[in-house]
């Protein structure tokens, strides 16, 4: 990977309010709620009604596992982030990105590493939302002034070719 520095906007002076990242409403809001409800269902279901799953026992554990992890820890920090986001919060909107990250990669788990089962619909959704999600989240957020915020010598990943269509 290369990293480039890139000039940056000047901080703003001691005191004086840093601009606002993310409006407290928005599509973004809207679809990490759904993601945050289709997720926690999900991983109830999965955890508590161990006969769904129907692969080897080592399997199901480890998607019961799975089930509770994300149900305690990644749903959590996702409503937790959105909410801190809504104040204000920049590192919020960061941790926001990082919790439909964590959620994306184990939809897919929950979509290929286990047999079809009748929560497919489900694992499914939370897939789709966290696209919708993610997508929303990096077109609402004003990533600008994101990065006025962090120092002008912090490397840069040289990534205008896979976050630029986004910003239209």
């Amino acid at each position: 990977m290369t990293t480039i520095a890139q000039p940056r906007a000047a901080h703003p002076a001691p005191g004086a309010s840093p601009a606002r990242v993310m409006e407290p409403r928005g599509p973004a809001y809207w679809l990490s709620v759904a993601l945050a409800v289709a997720t926690a269902a999900a991983a109830v279901l999965t955890f508590v009604l161990p006969s769904v799953l129907r692969g080897t026992a080592v399997m199901n554990g480890s998607a019961r596992g799975t089930a509770l992890v994300v149900l305690v820890a990644g749903v959590p920090v996702l409503a937790g982030s959105m909410l801190l986001a809504a104040k204000g919060s920049v590192a919020a909107v960061l941790t926001w990105l990082g919790a439909v990250a964590f959620l994306g990669y184990n939809a897919l788990m929950f979509l290929f590493a286990t047999p079809a089962n009748r929560l497919f619909p489900l694992y499914l959704a939370m897939l789709a939302l966290v696209a919708w999600s993610a997508g929303a989240l990096l077109r609402q957020a004003d990533v600008n002034a994101l990065g006025a915020l962090f120092s002008p010598r912090t490397p840069v990943l040289a990534s205008r070719s896979t976050c630029g269509p986004l910003r239209g």
